[in-house]
């Protein structure tokens, strides 16, 4: 079951002005399931998602920003 939380409107505003949002966290505590709750549409399949726990990953966003996380 899924609780509605004030964040999904957060989210869906910022949706608005910007192609790209971070969302960070502890582990476990409905990052994922909030951005599939809120953002991906019945019969429209899935929206890109970058997890930057992928030490490549990390690595390829730090060399194309210039900027250390």
């Amino acid at each position: 079951m899924y609780l509605k939380r004030h964040a999904a409107q957060a989210l869906l505003d910022l949706k608005k002005h910007f192609s790209v949002v971070l969302i960070t966290g502890p582990r476990q505590v409905g990052k994922t399931t909030l951005i599939e709750e809120t953002l991906v549409k019945p019969g429209e399949g899935k929206i890109a998602q970058v997890s930057l726990d992928d030490p490549v990953l990390l690595q390829a966003a730090q060399d194309e920003s210039g900027r250390v996380f």
